[in-house]
């Protein structure tokens, strides 16, 4: 990938993040998250979390909290750790933070490091029922640095 399209990605996906957190929008709770757990705003669901490189390896496990409230806004907590002996390059996303996003109809947006520019970890994921996968994307100044998949089950 060229570097103009390298720059051009990431500053897509700072604006996309920064535009979550921008307020409410008619979007709403996806039925994938509606119910007791997580319908109304203020409450939030745990999700057993897994984070997998580019070859399919699995890197990272734990668990994420996903709160959203009435107009799609998400926001929560995680708690991964590193699975064996994983790249450097995954970015920080071992330890714990919080985290925020948005989510609009079935698209799933969250960054792990919601409160730096750069040297973040961003979820852009797709609900179906109890569930969120997607890819994972390592993004520096440079743009995306490395990137994954990752699966988010709803812990009952």
């Amino acid at each position: 990938m060229n570097v103009k399209r390298l720059v051009l990605r990431m500053i897509a996906g700072i604006l996309l993040v920064a535009a979550w957190g921008c307020g409410p929008d008619s979007t709403g709770v996806p039925d994938g998250l509606e119910g007791s757990e997580t319908g109304a705003r203020g409450t939030s669901a745990t999700y057993l979390y897994a984070g997998y490189d580019s070859s399919g390896r699995e890197i990272v496990q734990g668990e994420i909290v996903v709160a959203v409230d009435d107009s799609g806004i998400v926001t929560g907590s995680w708690n991964l750790k590193a699975v064996g002996d994983p790249s450097p390059m995954i970015g920080p996303q071992v330890g714990q933070g919080k985290l925020a996003g948005k989510i609009d109809g079935t698209v799933f947006g969250a960054g792990l490091n919601p409160d730096m520019v750069d040297n973040n970890v961003v979820l852009l994921g797709t609900i179906v029922a109890d569930s969120i996968t997607g890819i994972w994307e390592f993004i520096g100044f440079p743009g995306v640095l490395n990137q994954g998949t990752f699966s988010a089950t709803r812990k009952r």
